[in-house]
């Protein structure tokens, strides 16, 4: 049995005919199937492609990931920094972008509808509001001023009814 490595992390395991015939595997290998065949073992962040029969290599996974069974962002197992979910799929990603907030745990929701960026989920987490909302306090939308306040357009907020 003989391993082949080069820079590019493209294995060739053979004993006798083809990888299939091993009795056992090197370190840097793992046993698939029934009989003992030996494929490459992909470093964390990579995945295994089958190249042709016998022919393995590991390909680097997205950048975005941090472990994943395929090139893209919807092959990830784990993300690196920020995830959202789309169409009940995980989806990695380098930053919450948009009107989306993170999460303790990484993962990017969306804004209330008042909030143009926040910090949280609720319309007190606003950075600033949308159009059809005005700004209370420091951080808080609202769809119109509470009573006994009006909407002033210097501070584009609620000011006291002079």
């Amino acid at each position: 049995m003989y391993a082949t490595i080069d820079t590019t992390h493209t294995f060739s395991l053979r004993a006798g005919l083809g990888n299939t015939n091993c009795v056992s595997c090197m370190e840097d290998s793992m046993v698939v199937g029934n009989t003992v065949t030996c494929i490459p073992r992909c470093l964390d962040n990579e995945y295994l492609i089958q190249n042709s029969p016998g022919e393995y290599s590991c390909e680097r996974c997205h950048a975005d990931c941090n472990g994943c069974t395929g090139p893209t962002q919807n092959d990830c197992t784990a993300c690196r920094s920020f995830y959202t979910i789309v169409d009940g799929e995980r989806r990695c990603q380098s930053q919450c972008s948009g009107n989306l907030y993170a999460t303790v745990d990484g993962e990017c929701l969306s804004c209330d509808p008042r909030c143009i960026g926040c910090s949280g989920i609720t319309n007190l987490d606003c950075i600033s509001c949308s159009s059809s909302s005005v700004l209370m306090g420091n951080a808080m939308c609202v769809t119109s001023c509470p009573s006994g306040q009006v909407y002033d357009t210097n501070t584009e907020g609620c000011i006291a009814d002079p």
